[in-house]
């Protein structure tokens, strides 16, 4: 959990010419100031492949000042080794524990003495590098190394659980849909014409995904889980009761639909009168449930874990109907 927004750039370097400022009227003399710390700034690249790297100072006399990362939407935190808080920028040149990051990015910076940095990367989801520029320095000089994260490895689903208890389907309120409607004219010929309808050609399922009190967003499922987005298996609905039997839908989609999967060729036969005109309707009952649950999700590069918790809604057909209009004759017209 990050307890505060980065400090954009521009505070960090007012703070840090403010500070340069106040030494130049105190004297930033020999006494103070004996020796360059860094005397270069290095470019610090983590990937997964090299995943830390410790920069080596001259001199103890600087702290941690601040961190700014290339998009404004991480957050920092700051901790003594034994975990009590902190605030950035740090003084007294003591040790420290810091990170920077989001769900998708977590950068840590440990200090435990004062000639050594050390820079992880423990993950970065996002599908490009992200440069985080930390600034170090005392009352005399700030410096800034740059740190390059490379993208990490995505995570993938270990188990999906579901709250079976609070399981709620319509059973008893059936509702009916329209699949689709054929026009037949047979107002021309004197014997009843026969016409072949499809009760499941047209018929398809929709399954919701629901997180409370978050919007969905694909996208970010997408810097988790990568491209293609991970399947699950969710329930059918057989008599108004759950049932495990196959059915796959991706995770991270809010809206999907599917295949029914039922026999699309089955088909009846509809008659209409001699003489008239007449519109056919294919209905198909519809069942619906909504069911909680919750994914596990690990990633195997970095042990690190996700949880997500909601609900799915989940609509199938179920048996059909024949409906049609009131014929219409000549004389109607």
């Amino acid at each position: 959990m990050y307890l505060k927004r980065n400090n954009t750039k521009a505070k960090v370097l007012l703070k840090c010419v403010c500070l340069f400022v106040a030494a130049t009227f105190a004297g930033c003399n020999d006494d103070v100031f004996t020796e360059n710390f860094l005397p270069e700034a290095p470019l610090v690249n983590l990937s997964a492949e090299a995943d830390s790297v410790v920069v080596r100072f001259n001199a103890s006399n600087w702290d941690v000042l601040g961190l700014e990362c290339s998009y404004g939407d991480v957050g920092t935190s700051a901790t003594s080794l034994s975990g009590e808080p902190l605030e950035l920028p740090l003084s007294g040149g003591g040790n420290a524990l810091v990170s920077c990051g989001n769900d998708y990015q977590c950068l840590r910076i440990e200090k435990r003495n004062g000639r050594e940095l050390l820079f992880a990367l423990d993950e970065n989801l996002y599908d490009a590098p992200r440069q985080v520029y930390v600034y170090v320095g005392n009352d005399c000089e700030t410096k800034v190394i740059e740190v390059q994260l490379a993208p990490t490895p995505k995570y993938v689903v270990d188990s999906v659980a579901y709250d079976w208890a609070a399981y709620y389907s319509w059973k008893e309120d059936l509702r009916v849909e329209p699949a689709y409607s054929i026009t037949v004219d047979n107002r021309n010929n004197m014997q009843p014409a026969s016409v072949t309808m499809h009760p499941y050609r047209y018929s398809k399922c929709t399954t919701v995904f629901n997180s409370p009190g978050k919007i969905w967003s694909e996208q970010n499922y997408r810097l988790v889980f990568g491209d293609p987005l991970p399947k699950m298996e969710i329930p059918d609905v057989v008599d108004g009761n759950a049932v495990m039997r196959g059915r796959e839908v991706e995770f991270g989609l809010e809206q999907q639909i599917t295949d029914y999967g039922r026999d699309e060729d089955f088909s009846v036969a509809v008659k209409v009168d001699a003489g008239v005109r007449q519109t056919i309707y294919m209905y198909n009952g519809i069942r619906s449930y909504v069911l909680p649950y919750t994914v596990y999700a690990s990633c195997p590069w970095s042990g690190r874990r996700k949880t997500f918790a909601g609900t799915v809604m989940h609509r199938s057909p179920e048996g059909y109907f024949v409906g049609r209009d009131e014929p219409e004759t000549d004389s109607d017209e």
